[in-house]
């Protein structure tokens, strides 16, 4: 059972909420955070596949070392390129 606040304590972690939340879901997502970590949409990409429409707003850029742009990234990670 998911508590109301996801403190990442006791199996209580956003990962798993996420995982078990997106698993069946097939409509649109949108998410607001402060940051973000392309590793973590990693451990969640498998679940994100039946998502229609996503869009993800940032309150810091990510520091990504490469030359793509964190939109083609994010495309290659669910597409299994990386």
């Amino acid at each position: 059972m998911w508590q109301p606040i996801i403190d990442n304590t006791s199996g209580n972690t956003l990962k798993g909420f996420l995982n078990h939340a997106l698993k069946d879901y097939s409509s649109n997502l949108d998410i607001a955070s402060a940051f973000f970590n392309i590793e973590a949409f990693g451990m969640v990409r498998q679940n994100i596949k039946g998502v229609k429409h996503f869009r993800l707003l940032l309150g810091k850029v990510p520091e990504i070392k490469t030359h793509s742009t964190l939109g083609e990234l994010l495309l290659k990670i669910i597409k299994d390129e990386i």
